[in-house]
């Protein structure tokens, strides 16, 4: 962040949080910005294998992208860990009426927003899936997926290590929290 946009008075309007340097832990929220820290070794790992797994699932027609510009309504834009829409390209601000899934994963410094902010703001922009990864008490990951439900959304799976489970919606696809562990890659590399 440079010292000018630190400088800053007032609200944040999107023209000006997109004239930003490029960093993918500032996000936009009713003309404030949200910092928080880069997130640890295991959240980019969990985050990426993820998108892989999902990726692979998904439909051609459908685009799926790590920490990407996502608006969820006037001077508010989110970047979620994963995000699955219908519009794919080289877009700079992904639309929510285009968002299939928004995934977050849990870190220490995004509790509450990946919890309760971030939930709200996507079910309000009316995105239909909402997927969060948590550690468990042993540090393996667990997948909360949700559904759209009214203005808010409701929990529809849980998935554990060893415990998987198969969606038929919003796409074919079997999220088990074991694969986000595993490194995929050629044997001796």
């Amino acid at each position: 962040m440079t010292a000018a946009a630190l400088e800053h008075t007032g609200p944040w309007t999107e023209a000006e949080y997109l004239s930003l340097p490029e960093n993918p832990r500032v996000e936009l929220v009713d003309g404030n910005l949200l910092m928080t820290p880069a997130p640890g070794t295991a959240h980019q790992q969990w985050g990426r294998r993820l998108a892989n797994l999902l990726e692979a699932a998904a439909p051609a027609e459908m685009q799926v992208a790590e920490n990407v510009n996502l608006r969820v309504g006037p001077d508010r834009i989110l970047i979620p860990d994963v995000l699955v829409t219908r519009r794919p390209g080289d877009i700079k601000v992904h639309d929510a009426r285009d968002a299939v899934l928004v995934a977050e994963v849990l870190s220490p410094s995004s509790v509450s927003i990946d919890r309760v902010l971030k939930p709200h703001l996507y079910a309000a922009a009316g995105i239909p899936w909402y997927l969060r990864v948590e550690p468990d008490e042993r540090g393996n990951p667990v997948l909360l997926l949700h559904e759209l439900n009214g203005d808010g959304y409701r929990g529809l799976a849980r998935a554990t290590a060893g415990a998987p489970v198969t969606l038929d919606r919003p796409f074919p696809v079997i999220l088990d929290p074991a694969a986000l562990t595993r490194r995929v890659g050629r044997p001796g590399i």
